[in-house]
């Protein structure tokens, strides 16, 4: 006999549930995503979250999804061992950019931060960002008032000195 986590069960109770060997091999009652075989993760009963890739995925609904960093969800459903899920729309990397954040793993869950202020990540239609430019130092936002052949040459000199003082910074020969 083992005491079987509600959340693990399709008719979750306020407490866990003992159940027969037989039974839980049936399976009837215990939700798809959840392993019997593992304790909780406060030791108290048996049913824990299927995940795999190291705890970088997790089970929701029978499919495997991001396990994603804590904080990096707006409004997650379940917080795991290793950060955070939701049961409804995964994020896209529209949603994720808004934020600084791209989908991609980071140790044990996924979502790396980068910071606005000196990177733009361009977003295509998959998770991952199509394209990551490195801002260094330039503000993208700030007008050009490029109208001449001069403006546009002296604005190339400035940049060029900008990029030759960053590289001097950060490669030391």
């Amino acid at each position: 006999m083992k005491y079987i986590c509600s959340n693990a069960l399709t008719q979750p109770g306020a407490k866990a549930v003992l159940m027969g060997r037989e039974e839980i091999k049936r399976g009837n009652g215990i939700k798809v995503d959840f392993d019997t075989d593992l304790l909780s993760s406060d030791d108290e009963c048996f049913g824990r979250r299927k995940t795999t890739n190291d705890g970088t995925m997790a089970s929701v609904n029978g499919q495997y999804v991001n396990v994603w960093c804590n904080g990096i969800l707006n409004n997650p459903t379940e917080t795991l061992e290793n950060g955070e899920i939701t049961y409804g729309p995964q994020p896209t990397c529209s949603i994720l950019a808004q934020d600084g954040y791209v989908g991609v793993e980071n140790g044990r869950c996924y979502g790396k931060y980068f910071d606005p202020g000196k990177y733009i990540i361009e977003c295509g239609s998959a998770l991952l960002p199509k394209r990551l430019i490195v801002l260094n130092g330039a503000d993208y936002n700030a007008p050009t008032n490029v109208k001449t052949e001069s403006d546009a040459e002296r604005l190339f000199n400035t940049m060029y000195s900008n990029s030759k003082t960053q590289k001097s910074k950060y490669f030391k020969k």
